[in-house]
């Protein structure tokens, strides 16, 4: 089984959670502190001491869940859905793919929920759980969470960098990222987005020509992140013997001195958006 560890900023552990599944997604956090996670054995709501409030039924492989204002709590799952669950853990409802869902829900400024799945559609979702659009991205399937910049332009990679606007079109596409499952890029507030890939990280402006382009070694590379005064960081990960288990080697890369506006004015300045991971505009 899986375990949930709270840490206080001093490094100590306050509780662990030990009754849950396979996990292999992060935790967020809901407007009223609530916690929730996804794993094999369904989502887990825990109070704030780690007791559990709820549990519902659905076996999660990736992803995260994404928390909306309203307590309205969306995650994908291995059954090929994007489901909706109150804020007491009962089905709002469900709304089917034709693929697995790996990817973290993404939630927009007007409540629109946007999410790829593995049957290479990034799908728009109104809150009542009817289809905005959806647009193939990448028959491969889309393994890359959304993200949002501030004037509701989506970004997410399947294969290529797609800018997306909110009614569906590509506004533009940076061809070459990757190959595998893709990190997240991160929006800065003067509209540069941050990706990393196989071949580095890549700083591309809201245009979509590339503003500069660093080198890393190949390997598995994290998400960026958008520090307090702008610093892009961001790290690979290689295993031994070409693997994706085993002994992992890091290394570390730091972007200093930029004048993106840092990590309070980022539309998007990490993975699952902001401090309480709830994966929405705002939050």
């Amino acid at each position: 089984g899986g375990q949930l560890v709270a840490v206080d900023p001093a490094g100590t552990i306050k509780w662990t959670q030990d009754a849950l599944g396979k996990v292999q997604s992060s935790p967020a956090l809901g407007p009223d502190g609530t916690i929730y996670v996804g794993t094999s054995a369904g989502v887990f709501a825990l109070d704030s001491g780690g007791e559990s409030r709820w549990t519902y039924d659905v076996d999660v492989a990736f992803s995260s869940p994404a928390v909306a204002s309203d307590g309205t709590v969306y995650v994908g799952g291995k059954d090929e859905m994007l489901h909706a669950i109150n804020s007491d853990g009962s089905r709002r409802w469900t709304f089917a793919t034709d693929g697995l869902i790996r990817t973290s829900p993404a939630i927009g400024r007007e409540g629109t929920i946007y999410v790829g799945s593995e049957d290479g559609r990034l799908y728009a979702v109104q809150p009542d759980g009817l289809e905005l659009w959806s647009r193939v991205l990448d028959p491969s399937g889309v393994s890359s969470s959304p993200s949002i910049g501030s004037d509701g332009t989506v970004y997410v990679t399947a294969g290529d960098l797609f800018a997306i606007d909110r009614n569906g079109s590509v506004r533009w596409r940076h061809p070459g990222i990757s190959y595998g499952d893709q990190p997240s890029p991160v929006v800065a507030g003067d509209g540069t987005v941050y990706f990393g890939s196989s071949r580095g990280v890549t700083a591309v402006g809201s245009d979509g020509n590339v503003k500069w382009h660093h080198v890393m070694d190949e390997g598995h590379l994290a998400s960026p992140a958008i520090g307090i005064d702008g610093t892009i960081v961001s790290a690979s990960c290689s295993f031994q013997g070409g693997s994706s288990s085993g002994v992992c080697t890091l290394r570390g890369f730091v972007e200093t001195g930029l004048w993106n506006g840092g990590y309070e004015s980022a539309a998007w300045p990490t993975a699952r958006r902001g401090r309480s991971n709830a994966g929405r505009v705002g939050g």
